[in-house]
């Protein structure tokens, strides 16, 4: 494999089953959100005395959706690895190399958030306004890899010649990236994206509204 980067061995293999790649972020999601529980469920906490921004959704909706968008982003990157073992393009195999290392990045990311916004409080309660703001800095870079991951995970039926093209310009190579799987990765992780967007402006909300309140909270 010609790449700038490896991705070991270890972290490759589960993908190419499809409930083992679907497995792997679920289970570690729920490892990551197993800390919020107590958190979220208590009325007193220092989470359900703040300022919540408008539209925020019922608790429950996240037991719902997060398990939900793991699975489609596990399968997206078992799509990945099968259009790159696949791919008689040397080009094509590389997209979906790259692909996969920006789901692995997003994945870190994500698994991340959780104790940045939540985990850093039982450390120093005093660390409200900095925990709020760093998971922002996550949660901002995270739908930025997302959103190159979706485009890089998208047809290895291509022409090489057509294929060697997208080193001319960067929107070529987005386009072409994206075709790496001809698309089909898309559909598992636009609702990822969407999710992100929204989670990126509750962030937002709880930091900017939260922001001049006592230390106490």
């Amino acid at each position: 494999m010609s790449s700038s980067f490896n991705i070991p061995s270890f972290l490759i293999r589960p993908l190419r089953t499809p409930l083992l790649a679907i497995a792997l972020p679920i289970g570690l999601g729920m490892l990551s959100g197993l800390q919020t529980a107590d958190v979220v469920r208590n009325p007193a906490s220092w989470y359900n005395r703040q300022y919540a921004p408008p539209f925020q959704p019922p608790r429950e909706a996240f037991g719902i959706v997060w398990p939900a968008l793991y699975a489609g982003m596990g399968y997206a990157s078992h799509l990945a690895i099968k259009a790159h073992d696949t791919s008689l393009s040397p080009v094509a195999r590389r997209l979906a190399y790259s692909g996969l290392g920006l789901y692995y990045a997003q994945l870190a990311m994500n698994l991340a958030w959780t104790p940045l916004f939540f985990g850093m409080r039982k450390l120093n309660p005093l660390v409200h306004k900095t925990q709020k703001f760093l998971a922002l800095v996550d949660i901002v870079a995270l739908t930025g890899t997302t959103v190159a991951m979706t485009v890089c995970d998208g047809d290895v039926a291509k022409p090489a010649s057509e294929m060697a093209d997208v080193h001319r310009n960067l929107a070529v190579l987005q386009r072409d990236l994206h075709e790496a799987t001809n698309g089909a990765t898309t559909w598992f992780l636009a609702p990822y994206v969407a999710w992100l967007s929204y989670a990126t402006y509750l962030n937002a909300g709880y930091w900017w509204l939260n922001r001049n309140r006592p230390d106490t909270y």
